[in-house]
């Protein structure tokens, strides 16, 4: 295959060779999808069983949407999580401690919550005695 465009004769050879076999393979693809030269092809396989591949498609897709949630939001950390403490910042009064004499009772708090305990130097000095006073360290 020899051209007569002097000595760029050989580069519109070589484009024409790439050209050519990318034609090759498009036109492959193109005939795979339609089917012609063959009985059916993709497009005959896609049309008689378009029902179970699109359940396929949804099942897929579901499952992928699963392993994303729980690579991302790891429910499986409160699934199987065991019963954790949380400690609540209101401070035990030491026994005899009188300052609620009248109020009613407080509500029911659920058993996973701790008080936070009066440090024995604060209990000593006197210092937690006002319910409004924060402890310092």
């Amino acid at each position: 295959m020899s051209s007569s465009l002097g000595p760029l004769g050989w580069l519109s050879d070589a484009f024409h060779g790439v050209l050519d076999w990318f034609q090759y393979i498009v036109n492959g693809i193109i005939s795979f999808i339609t089917g012609e030269g063959s009985s059916g092809g993709l497009i005959s396989l896609i049309l008689s069983h378009w029902k179970g591949l699109l359940v396929l498609a949804l099942l897929i897709g579901t499952l992928i949407n699963l392993l994303v949630y729980v690579a991302r939001w790891k429910p499986h950390w409160w699934w199987f999580a065991k019963k954790r403490m949380i400690v609540n910042d209101e401070l035990v009064r030491p026994k005899g401690h009188n300052s609620a004499a009248s109020s009613p009772s407080p509500a029911r708090k659920p058993s996973t919550i701790v008080p936070k305990r009066v440090p024995a130097s604060a209990r000593a000095n006197g210092s937690a005695a006002s319910p409004g006073k924060k402890l310092t360290h």
